[in-house]
């Protein structure tokens, strides 16, 4: 289940910025965050094995060992977990 005012309080904290979502599932609250056009950019990642083709491209594989050297500043952290 997805909670929609969450995603839309989330788009709201990263508004104007770039987000790289770690452990994001099927992308469902990327997508959502993404509608609202509040946040410039949304990199996804999730451990899954296969992700990037059950979500059609949406979410990439995450070995978070690799993944650090791509993220050059973040400005927000959040850490939401849902269930």
């Amino acid at each position: 289940m997805i909670d929609r005012g969450l995603a839309g309080a989330l788009a709201r904290l990263f508004a104007g910025r770039s987000v790289a979502g770690l452990g994001d599932g099927r992308g469902e609250y990327r997508r959502l965050i993404l509608s609202t056009g509040l946040t410039t950019h949304y990199d996804a990642y999730d451990g899954a094995p296969n992700i990037y083709n059950i979500t059609g491209g949406q979410v990439t594989i995450s070995l978070l060992r690799l993944l650090w050297a791509g993220i050059v500043l973040v400005v927000v952290s959040a850490c939401v977990q849902v269930q």
